[in-house]
């Protein structure tokens, strides 16, 4: 997984107008969003909600079917497998097995022979839309697949909360991508 690009939008002016209902005082008014983050409801901390996170990411499918869980606050546009999956030849590479250590060779040489018949059928035949079907498909969930992102920091923060601990190894890989976002120790953590 590669998570590049990320983008922090908004968040100055998110804090300033935050305060409306509390204090016009950027002291108070600090104190208070911080307070506001780490309350236990989440609609506490919905000046978030106007802060955007932009990035791009690369992240095989198996993650973007646990990701899509995330639709509130978050807009996505992907690469296209219906416009581009016949363009080139797959290769092992456009896949990502690095969760399968141990079982690599065997797994390897198992999407390396379905990539090869894949190929071949796909060599003769590129224009044929019923083959583009079959292909996707076949497509095996570690299809590395790339989308920019748009969404909110508190779309943001809700992931972080509940999949920090998650036994999916790309979620630790995808948040550890904004912790240095400004921002983040006080409204995230």
């Amino acid at each position: 997984m590669i998570v590049s690009d990320i983008k922090l939008l908004g968040l100055d002016d998110a804090k300033k107008y935050a305060s409306l209902p509390f204090s016009t005082s950027k002291a108070i008014r600090d104190t208070t969003l911080v307070a506001l983050a780490h309350k236990q409801q989440r609609s506490h901390a919905k000046f978030l909600r106007h802060v955007t996170v932009n990035c791009l990411v690369q992240a095989p499918i198996l993650w973007w079917i646990e990701f899509d869980t995330y639709k509130v606050g978050v807009t996505r546009t992907s690469t296209s497998t219906m416009h581009t999956l016949l363009s080139n030849k797959l290769d092992v590479s456009d896949l990502d097995i690095t969760l399968l250590d141990d079982m690599q060779p065997a797994v390897r040489q198992l999407l390396s022979e379905l990539i090869k018949d894949i190929n071949k059928l796909v060599s003769s035949n590129r224009d044929n839309n019923e083959l583009l079907l079959a292909v996707k498909s076949l497509l095996p969930c570690s299809f590395v697949y790339r989308s920019y992102i748009t969404m909110s920091y508190e779309a943001l923060r809700n992931m972080y909360h509940d999949r920090k601990n998650h036994r999916l190894p790309y979620w630790k890989v995808f948040l550890d991508s904004f912790k240095d976002l400004e921002g983040w120790k006080e409204y995230v953590l």
